[in-house]
């Protein structure tokens, strides 16, 4: 999601800040941290403190609602470098975060696509092992033959059972492995869990993809420009809502 980096500090709390005016909600993030140094460079008062993190994570809370992407960096954070420009070099950098547990993910979705490949390869000779059907007789040989509609319901009942074992290990891991110094195994237990316990917004949401996957396929892919950044974009507000606030 290549976009702006838009830091907002402790003293910009306003709706009306310029540096939001012109922001790309699909594109560009909001960036908000709790800075220990910034904190300590000079005297404050504790409840000084506590009333400027209280007001800024609730004026964060206001942006998501709009819309907007914001990556806040709460003081108790682990990965908190402890001062603004540190921040602003994570954010920057936020690719680099598990480049080998991200290609490791990767690499685990590709194998599981390579499997539902073979699987479909074996449930055509298992439905069609009596017929040789050429190029030209093959879409007639799929859907009018007696073994066209049960090969169609097993093969989308077992489609379904590998995308949705794809999207359970996927949805919420590889934004997590984006955004925090975690291991693949953790990432992908995290998404399973958090599919588990929002289940019905999460099969919604699963339905949704696939909706919009077909519209984009449909447009002869030109739709996809469209539909696959607002899919990764969705995904990553259900990433942050579901596992980075809780």
């Amino acid at each position: 999601m290549a976009g702006a980096l838009r830091l907002v500090l402790g003293d910009q709390l306003s709706d009306n800040l310029s540096a939001l005016a012109d922001a790309d909600l699909s594109r560009d993030q909001v960036l908000m941290v709790e800075s220990r140094v910034e904190a300590t460079a000079w005297k404050h008062h504790k409840q000084k403190l506590v009333l400027v993190w209280s007001a800024m994570r609730q004026f964060a809370e206001r942006l998501r609602l709009r819309g907007f992407n914001v990556r806040y960096v709460t003081l108790e954070d682990p990965g908190n470098t402890g001062s603004i420009g540190g921040e602003l070099r994570r954010a920057l950098q936020a690719w680099r975060v598990n480049p080998l547990q991200v290609g490791f993910l990767g690499v685990l979705l590709l194998l599981l696509h390579l499997f539902w490949v073979r699987v479909a390869t074996l449930m055509y000779a298992l439905f069609f092992a009596d017929l040789s059907p050429t190029l030209d007789s093959l879409t007639a040989t799929l859907f009018q033959s007696g073994a066209s509609l049960p090969f169609l319901i097993a093969g989308t009942i077992i489609g379904a059972a590998f995308a949705a074992v794809a999207f359970a290990v996927s949805v919420v891991s590889i934004p997590m492995l984006l955004d925090r110094r975690t291991n693949a195994f953790t990432a992908m237990a995290t998404s399973i869990m958090a599919v588990r316990v929002n289940l019905p917004a999460m099969a919604l949401w699963a339905f949704i993809i696939v909706f919009l996957t077909m519209v984009g396929i449909a447009t002869m892919f030109v739709g996809l420009i469209v539909t696959l950044p607002l899919i990764g974009h969705a995904s990553w507000h259900a990433y942050k809502d579901l596992v980075t606030e809780a």
